[in-house]
This record gives C-alpha cells, sequence and structure tokens, in this order.
C-alpha cells in the first residue's frame, strides 16, 4: 500500500465506499443482461436499491469527510462526486443493456 494512503485511512476508507457502492451498482444491474428481448419489465425494486446505495453512501462519504482531518482539498471531492456517480453508473448499465438485449421499460 502506498505511503499516501497509509497516512490517510479515512481518505482511503471513503474512496473503498465509494468503490464498493459501484461495484453493488453494477452487480445489481447485471440481470438486465439476461433479460428475454422484447419483453416489458418495471426495474422499480431496482430502482429502491439504486437510490437506497446512493444515499447511503453520500451519507457515509459526507461523515468522512466532516470528521476527516486530512483535508487535502480533492480528496472530500472525489469521494462527494464518486457518491454521486453511483446513480450515473446504474443508468449507464441499465441502458447499455436495454440497447444491447432490446426489452421494453414500462410505465
Amino acid at each position: 500500500m502506498p505511503a499516501s494512503v497509509k497516512s490517510r485511512p479515512l481518505t482511503a476508507l471513503g474512496l473503498s465506499v465509494v468503490a464498493a457502492a459501484h461495484l453493488m451498482i453494477v452487480a445489481s444491474s447485471v440481470p438486465f443482461f439476461f433479460v428475454t428481448p422484447g419483453s416489458h419489465i418495471r426495474p422499480m425494486g431496482w430502482s429502491v436499491l439504486v437510490f437506497a446505495v446512493f444515499l447511503i453512501t453520500l451519507l457515509v462519504v459526507g461523515i468522512i469527510s466532516i470528521i476527516s482531518k486530512e483535508k487535502t482539498g480533492w480528496s472530500w471531492i472525489v469521494m462527494v462526486a464518486g457518491a454521486f456517480a453511483t446513480l450515473l453508473d446504474a443508468w449507464l448499465c441499465l441502458y447499455l443493456a436495454f440497447w444491447l438485449v432490446g426489452f421494453d421499460l414500462s410505465d
């Protein structure tokens, strides 16, 4: 582990939380790639999961940013931007599967 990460354990923890959130979003999006082409789906449970992961990640990263003594200027910005990027990640995974598989999103 690099010395800069060892000297900033809360920053490393925050970035690990963001990385874990992105992995959860991608892992929960994998079933969309196995939907039967032409079928109608309504991913309500998945969108609740995505929003819950986003809120929990933002809360944890926000707390880490506030209590962190290592105010380097970039670490909290990267962590908060990474938390918001989970929503973009979810949107990209859903529409990539929509484009590749060809299912319909129901209203």
